[in-house]
């Protein structure tokens, strides 16, 4: 009887997401930003919008009515409106 040994090597890539390829921390740099073109605004009377978000990601959209002039005003009437103004309308909308 002849009992043969195999050298065996295993080999594992070293990356920098972590100890396996493609497993560890998102990068979140690869977020979409919110613009005011996923926006849309209907007027739904007086002193009322409704304000649909849809995601530039997934595709997705969230609608709302909303009486909140003063955020309609920076967000929709503005040139060129803040990052935080449209976040807080995308949070409005997602959330009802």
């Amino acid at each position: 009887m002849v009992i043969k040994i195999f050298p065996v090597f295993l080999w594992h890539e070293i990356t920098t997401a972590g100890r396996f390829p493609g497993n560890a921390k998102k990068i979140k740099a690869m977020r979409a930003k919110t613009t005011i073109s996923d926006f849309r605004f209907e007027f739904a009377g007086y002193g009322h919008y409704k304000v649909t978000y849809t995601s530039p990601v997934t595709g997705k959209s969230w609608t709302a009515k909303t009486n909140d002039m003063p955020l309609i005003d920076a967000t929709k009437n503005a040139d060129d409106p803040k990052r935080c103004d449209l976040e807080t309308l995308k949070r409005i909308c997602k959330n009802g």
